[in-house]
């Protein structure tokens, strides 16, 4: 059966920039107030930071994580059962969790019982960092797979990483949103221009510098039920990996945002073995750090949604067996 309450790719994809561009927008207050009050957090001070995440929440957590790291931060991505078996959660002084209903099963003993300072972002919940804008909760995404709630919070940590106190915040938003218009519907030209390979299993070759990007990608594919996904690190995949796809001919894809030696040594490797390689990146717009690798999460999300449509699958409202995924969303007991 499908999801009753989510709604189709077409609506989700159709809705996703004017959804962007009302959350990134200088009349949205909660995002305002939330970039106000993280800047000094995760620009200044130099904590060490468990991010807690799951499902499409681990997107914005993967960014988070990196900027984090970008500044000496020692940062952490762990879901919320891992919080009952971690040893060294006391060497930890921040907990930031990234939940768009901030109800997911974990959370709330987790944030009751961290002994340090505790942080959590949320779409619209009262008492939390808040990014939903008032347009946005008018016009609500509902999908099994997240789109924007999981693009919002990387909107909002680019905003915290470029801003300067000194200068115009609205200005700023503003000019993001230009951004966000312009490398959106570049990432959905290049997909749609793309004729897949016939695939039944997908393997991606990706590292640390494209982490947010394979996140996305492995995600929603096997959330929506699309295909299983196996992520090989570039140096790993050297190593003895490279024969999973040798013995199964699966369908590759190579991520990067700059192709260095190494990244044209792998693909003319491969290329000479493997025809089913499609090869993702961001040479071609001239951004920095952070919009390249919001560049390269556009193109997966689309990518995702080509993916998912070539085995008949609607991305955001995919078939799904009640008796399972009903009864495992909803637990809330013991982990």
């Amino acid at each position: 059966m499908q999801h009753h309450t989510s709604e189709s790719s077409t609506i989700n994809f159709n809705n996703l920039l004017d959804r962007l561009l009302s959350i990134n927008d200088p009349q949205n207050a909660n995002l305002k107030s939330l970039i106000n009050k993280l800047w000094p957090k995760i620009m200044q001070e130099n904590k060490p930071t468990i991010i807690m995440a799951t499902g499409g929440s681990k997107v914005p957590a993967t960014f988070l994580k990196q900027i984090l790291e970008s500044r000496g931060v020692i940062a952490e991505v762990i879901e919320p059962r891992d919080y009952f078996y971690k040893s060294n959660i006391s060497a930890f002084q921040r907990l930031m969790v990234i939940s768009s209903s901030g109800k997911t099963n974990g959370i709330e003993f987790s944030l009751s019982t961290f002994p340090g300072e505790k942080i959590l972002i949320t779409s619209n919940r009262e008492g939390t960092y808040k990014w939903a804008s008032a347009e946005y909760l008018k016009n609500l995404e509902k999908s099994f797979v997240a789109l924007t709630p999981s693009l919002a919070p990387i909107l909002a940590f680019i905003a915290i990483a470029l801003y300067n106190p000194e200068q115009d915040l609205d200005e700023l938003l503003l000019t993001l949103k230009e951004k966000v218009k312009y490398l959106l519907n570049k990432a959905q030209n290049i997909i749609e221009a793309i004729i897949l390979p016939d695939f039944s299993n997908i393997e991606i070759i990706s590292g640390y510098d494209t982490a947010t990007a394979h996140t996305i990608l492995e995600s929603n594919l096997v959330e929506s039920g699309t295909c299983s996904v196996v992520i090989h690190d570039k140096g790993s995949f050297c190593h003895g990996r490279s024969n999973l796809v040798y013995q199964n001919h699966n369908f590759l894809i190579h991520l990067a945002h700059n192709y260095n030696y190494f990244d044209n040594l792998l693909l003319a490797t491969l290329q000479a073995n493997y025809p089913q390689i499609l090869s993702f990146h961001t040479q071609s717009v001239s951004e920095n750090s952070l919009l390249k690798d919001l560049y390269l999460s556009f193109q997966m999300y689309y990518l995702s949604q080509k993916l998912a449509a070539a085995k008949g699958i609607d991305l955001t409202c995919p078939d799904y067996n009640p008796d399972v995924v009903v009864k495992l969303y909803t637990y809330k007991g013991e982990m």
